[in-house]
């Protein structure tokens, strides 16, 4: 009886450990069933303390949390079937070095519901950005080199993702670095001058990895200026100077 028990056990510590290779350290429950290994025998590796339950779908071959790539492949599992990694992440996935970014950025399609991972930030998008077929799902380099920035908290965490990026030659070299305008950086621009002065910055070579994220702001753009023009032109017709601003000067006293 022992000694089929230690095969056993042998059996599901060997099979999850070829799965966990691939994948960071974690196997999928899934991936389980179909070796053979059930969710009861699941449970009494859990519980004799030789795998760690990370999730509804990975489990760690081992103690602890999933170790590095392994938080990875335990956010895309946990977030949906559709789910891959995006921005600042999906860099690193490619292999980016120099850059740690403070959460796990995951796309999803719109209309999914995924469940929310502690360290997982879910974008909700119309249509998915091209991805990667073979391994980690992920973002393809050039999108996520766009998304990286475009999410970054400040637009000097922006550049550096950025030309890390090109540097390295995990995006093509279609964005400068140093001084010139980065495309990206153009784009969170968009976002802030819309709501004061109507400049909207529009780089062509912008246009080719993300047009719809650009053409966005030029309609908001195009709507304002008509808002704008027909404010101005009513102003006129009455006669009368464009509403300054500026609280008027008060008068001397009486």
């Amino acid at each position: 009886m022992a000694t089929g028990t230690n095969q056993l056990r042998r059996y599901r510590q060997r099979t999850a450990g070829a799965f966990a290779s691939h994948h960071g350290g974690v196997v999928h429950r899934a991936q389980l069933r179909e070796a053979g290994i059930g969710r009861h025998a699941v449970r009494t590796e859990i519980a004799a303390g030789r795998w760690t339950a990370a999730g509804r779908h990975p489990v760690v071959v081992g103690m602890g949390s999933p170790p590095g790539q392994g938080s990875w492949w335990r956010a895309v599992w946990e977030s949906g079937s559709r789910a891959i990694l995006d921005g600042a992440v999906a860099l690193l996935a490619a292999g980016l070095v120099g850059f740690e970014p403070d959460v796990i950025d995951v796309s999803v399609p719109k209309g999914t519901h995924p469940h929310r991972v502690e360290g997982v930030r879910v974008r909700t998008l119309r249509s998915l950005p091209p991805s990667v077929g073979a391994g980690l799902p992920r973002a393809r380099s050039e999108w996520a080199t766009i998304q990286a920035a475009q999410w970054a908290r400040t637009d000097r965490t922006a550049a550096l993702v950025v030309c890390l990026a090109v540097q390295q030659r995990l995006s093509a070299a279609v964005i400068t670095c140093g001084h010139s305008t980065i495309s990206t950086i153009a784009l969170r621009q968009n976002e802030v001058v819309l709501g004061g002065d109507l400049v909207v910055r529009l780089p062509v070579l912008g246009l080719r990895p993300a047009e719809h994220a650009f053409m966005g702001p030029v309609v908001r753009a195009h709507q304002v200026a008509s808002q704008r023009s027909a404010a101005q032109r009513t102003d006129r017709d009455l006669g009368r100077r464009p509403v300054s601003n500026k609280a008027p000067l008060a008068g001397p006293n009486m």
